[in-house]
């Protein structure tokens, strides 16, 4: 993100609605995730993204958990997400269930 800053752009009114969330220490950027809500009640990770050069350290499964949490405060049981199949472990680790039809 810091080499291609406008790679990823959030709208503000994503911003405004509080669905992003970042993760930040000191004055640096580590992370962020953002979240949409579905028509079917449930809940959308519509993006996570943490800088490269703090993977694994518990960055990204604190950002999915403050996504659980705002999911939880607008009365929703479902936090869906559609991950990279690269991402599968991450995703198994924050204890997200597999979709047996997903082509992973």
């Amino acid at each position: 993100m810091i080499a291609n800053p406008g790679a990823i752009e959030l709208p503000t009114a994503q911003i405004q609605a509080g669905q992003v969330f970042v993760a930040r220490r000191g004055d640096v950027t580590l992370g962020f995730a953002a979240i949409l809500p579905r028509t079917d009640g449930g809940v959308e990770l519509d993006g996570l993204f943490v800088e490269p050069g703090h993977w694994r350290q518990g960055i990204g499964k604190m950002l999915v958990e403050e996504c659980i949490l705002a999911t939880k405060s607008v009365g929703s049981d479902a936090l869906h997400v559609i991950g990279n199949p690269h991402a599968r472990q991450f995703y198994e680790s924050c204890d997200f269930f597999i979709n047996s039809r997903t082509n992973y």
